[in-house]
């Protein structure tokens, strides 16, 4: 190969990728984005770092009558957090773990205890889940 093919090779092959890493790009965060599971009778998703997670989430929210917020004090995204779901006559509904900081979940109407632990810190409430409105908890962590 003479030295004038290896220059046109080596142009090719430069134009190649910086016309390709874009789309390259856009397509892994896309495949990147969190999905929903499901585990038993609960649909949840989590994750919202990064303004694109946050976003796709926020676009799914609909689907979900439980949305958790994990924040500090200064309003800044906490992440992983383990929650336990229980139903009210303690039997556990999900665990989920390395969840933050956005979690929705899809519960079947009734009264549950939300068990959140960060660290070494613990929190938790009880809520009513209605079957035609969303339940919103604010967890704010030290």
């Amino acid at each position: 190969m003479n030295a004038q093919s290896k220059i046109f090779s080596t142009l090719i092959a430069v134009t190649m990728v910086v016309f390709a890493a874009p789309a390259l790009a856009a397509n892994s965060n896309l495949l990147s984005l969190p999905q929903p599971v499901n585990d038993g009778n609960v649909n949840y998703i989590t994750g919202g770092i990064g303004d694109a997670e946050r976003q796709d989430l926020e676009a799914q929210a609909k689907n979900f009558n439980l949305l958790i917020t994990d924040a500090n004090k200064k309003g800044q995204y906490v992440v992983d957090n383990n929650f336990t779901i229980t139903r009210k006559n303690g039997r556990d509904v999900v665990n989920i773990d390395n969840a933050g900081p956005l979690l929705y979940a899809k519960l079947p109407p009734g009264q549950y205890k939300i068990t959140a632990m960060n660290g070494n810190q613990r929190e938790v409430e009880n809520i009513k889940i209605s079957a035609n409105r969303e339940d919103h908890l604010h967890l704010i962590w030290r």
